[in-house]
Order: C-alpha cells, then sequence, then structure tokens
C-alpha cells in the first residue's frame, strides 16, 4: 500500500502538491473512540454499542479533527507540576487506585454469577442494598475536577475478511472533568485480547505489525458548553424525569460510567433498577479486577447487558454488554476510581 511518501517520489516533478509539507497521518478508528467517547452528550438516549460499530460518524469527524490539529485547551490549569504538557506519554498520576490494574486476556469470557440459570427478579436484594449503602470516595472529596479511570472498550474488531477472528482492543482512560466543560483524557491502549480461543490461535500465527500508536496520548479540551456538567439531582421525581424517554437499565449505566453518583442518587438509581422490568439478580460476583460485587443483568434479542455494583457504597464497578448467543463480551468498562480533586495528572 502507498502512504503519502512513496506517492509523491513516484509521482516526482508531476506532483501538483510537489514541496508542499506531507501533513500527519491519519488517526485510526481506535484512537478516535477514545476522544468521541468524551464528546458525546452523556445524557442521550442510549443503547448497545454493537459488534462492529464503531463511533458515529460525526463524533469520529470531531474526534479526528481534535487529533490532527492538535487542541490543546487554555482552560486546564495543571495543579501537579509533573502532569506534563498535551501530546506527552508522561504516564498519568491518578489520585487514588480503587482497584489493583486486572490482568485481561488473552481470551475474554463473561464473567461468571452466583446464579447463572433461573435468576429471579431482583426487586427485594436492590432496595435492600439501597437502603444501607455508605459513602464513597465521589462523597467524601472535593476539587474542581472529576476524575474517572477507566479500562474498557467498546467494539469488537473484525480483522479477517471471512470476519470468524476478531480482536479486542481495550484502553485505560484517566478523565478529568470540569464544570465548564474542559476536559483532560490521557488514553493508552492495551495489548489486544480476544473474543474466543479461536481468534487468539489465529492472531498467535498471524501477528498483526504495529502502527506505530503512541503508548500513551493526551488531549486536552478547551471549555465547551455544550460539554458543561450540571450535578445530578437527588431528589426522586427529578431521577425519574430525567431517567425518562430511554431504557432505564442502560442509563444507569451511563450516568455511572460517565458521573460521580452522589449517595443519595445511587440508591434511587438502585430504587428505579428494582422496579424495571426484566433485571434479574444474579447474586455475588467477581470483575475483572478482581472485586467482589453484586450483578444484576438485563437480556434483549441481541444481547445480556450485566451491571456489578459495590455491596458497600452501591456505586458500579463494571458493566458487560455480551452478545448472545456466542457469548462475546462486546464491551465492557471497569471503573477503577471516581473522586473528586482539585489536580490534572
Amino acid at each position: 500500500m502507498f502512504d503519502t511518501s512513496s506517492t509523491k517520489a513516484l509521482l516526482g516533478p508531476a506532483d501538483p502538491a510537489r514541496g508542499l509539507p506531507i501533513p500527519p497521518p491519519h488517526a485510526r478508528a481506535v484512537d478516535l473512540i477514545a476522544v468521541a467517547e468524551a464528546t458525546v452528550n452523556i445524557d442521550a438516549p442510549s443503547g448497545v454499542r454493537r459488534r462492529r460499530i464503531l463511533v458515529p460518524v460525526a463524533a469520529g469527524v470531531a474526534a479526528a479533527g481534535l487529533i490532527a490539529t492538535g487542541v490543546v485547551a487554555s482552560g486546564l490549569t495543571d495543579g501537579n507540576p509533573s502532569g506534563g504538557t498535551a501530546g506527552q506519554a508522561t504516564g498519568p498520576t491518578p489520585t487514588r487506585t480503587a482497584a489493583a490494574t486486572p490482568t485481561l486476556g488473552p481470551v475474554i469470557r463473561p464473567v461468571a454469577f452466583e446464579i447463572d440459570k433461573q435468576p429471579p427478579a431482583t426487586g427485594d436484594q436492590l432496595r435492600a442494598l439501597a437502603a444501607q449503602l455508605a459513602p464513597s470516595r465521589c462523597d467524601t472529596t472535593t476539587g474542581k475536577y472529576t476524575f474517572i479511570h477507566t479500562i474498557g472498550w467498546n467494539a469488537v474488531f473484525d480483522d479477517t475478511p471471512d470476519g470468524k477472528s476478531q480482536r479486542i482492543i481495550p484502553s485505560e482512560r484517566w478523565e478529568w472533568r470540569a464544570a465548564d466543560g474542559s476536559e483532560r483524557i490521557r488514553t493508552t491502549f492495551l495489548p489486544a485480547v480476544y473474543p474466543n480461543e479461536e481468534s487468539y490461535q489465529y492472531f498467535q500465527k498471524h501477528p498483526v505489525q504495529p502502527t506505530g500508536t503512541p503508548a500513551a496520548d493526551v488531549n486536552d479540551l478547551p471549555p465547551n458548553p455544550n460539554r458543561t456538567i450540571a450535578p445530578l439531582p437527588t431528589d426522586p421525581a427529578e431521577i425519574a424525569k430525567r431517567l425518562a424517554g430511554g431504557d432505564p437499565f442502560l442509563k444507569v449505566r451511563d450516568w455511572f460510567t460517565t458521573r460521580a453518583v452522589p449517595l443519595a442518587t445511587r440508591a434511587e438509581l438502585l430504587r428505579i433498577l428494582a422496579n424495571t422490568a426484566g433485571v434479574v439478580w444474579r447474586g455475588e460476583t467477581t470483575d475483572r479486577a478482581g472485586r467482589k460485587g453484586l450483578a444484576v443483568s438485563l437480556d434483549d434479542e441481541r444481547a445480556r447487558h450485566v451491571l456489578i455494583f459495590d455491596p458497600r457504597t452501591g456505586e458500579m464497578l463494571a458493566w458487560d454488554d455480551v452478545e448472545r448467543p456466542v457469548d462475546t463480551v462486546a464491551g465492557s468498562k471497569m471503573l477503577l476510581a471516581c473522586e473528586h480533586t482539585d489536580k490534572l495528572g
């Protein structure tokens, strides 16, 4: 395949753009996902992120512009002298570590449940959990930024012509969000993992060549009224109003994934799930970071959606979207830390 340099060399004097600088290479799809996730409206109606569906076109175009132009936010003030500048892979400085970094793969399987067959409706269990929640770090810390640390993926990539062998590219993200919409996102792409043993064996025999993507990427986004984050409501009527018009199960998932959810709001969200048709109780489980949690699930015609909650604080530890009947974990995210801070890393 010709790249820009080889094409210009081939054209030689006939090149109409001779003498002009070569622009930077286009961003890859996996790179666009990391930035695009942070730019979407997190209160928009949700749906399962399906296999081979990566990001909406509009979000991808916006993300490509951010990467290609190297946008740096003037509104972000680094409170950490060692934080570095945008584009430097200096390594994140998280304000806490809530869980050990998980060892993924090489083959990703759905998490195991205490109740795998004929699970009961979850009303009583979630209401009991909501009644005895303890404060979490997001309740006891203060600061300009909401800090969220996650590891996960939201697509399975088809990398062979027949579509029989796929790879999953997990990313680790550290996000600092301010109320004015300014944001710092650090992203590291992790080694590929695989949805089944056949895919793993295929790529052992046909390794994918490195593409030159840096080990870490930093994006600073300037203040933007379209990205401002109002505090989540704690009043039950207002919470119900905000969740109206979509699937409450997936909206609850998205709130926990992108927000610091206050204790009173967490309790009400658990009670809403307790009254949501189709949500079943899966009992105890262990997430991929080795944390004990309580799981619930909701099935639709294409996927099983799983939420895992901290049994002490009611915070969401992780979510999975498991495609059926192949049991491919097409989307997953672990929340490793969430708190407020005045420091950027």
